[in-house]
């Protein structure tokens, strides 16, 4: 499940959690070409300021704000393109599963 309140309000017993982190000026370029292909009016810096207050009031509101939680993975994403952040992703999901599940198996044998 994807969201911004889904590790500490829809699901916060998981037992993985991610938080995505992105440089603003990156995010508002990705963004503005995916929106430019609906409309080639719309401008980059009206792209960045919509995420910039978007981020801000989500990180702010009274009900269930964007946070980032103790157990959270972090993946930086600026750095990343989507095949890196789905390899960075699946390696860190195999790390938990490894740990959760080796130790088990150790205490059996």
């Amino acid at each position: 499940i994807e969201g911004r309140d889904i590790s500490y309000a829809i699901l916060p017993g998981a037992d993985l959690k991610f938080y995505f982190l992105c440089n603003l000026n990156v995010a508002a370029k990705r963004r503005w070409k995916e929106l430019k292909k609906i409309s080639k009016r719309i401008k980059l810096s009206q792209v960045k300021k919509s995420l910039k207050i978007r981020n801000f009031n989500d990180k702010n509101r009274k009900h269930n704000p964007l946070i980032k939680l103790p157990d959270s993975i972090v993946i930086r994403t600026d750095i990343l393109n989507k095949s890196q952040m789905i390899k960075k992703m699946s390696e860190e999901i195999e790390l938990r599963l490894k740990q959760k599940y080796e130790f088990r198996n150790r205490k059996y044998k």
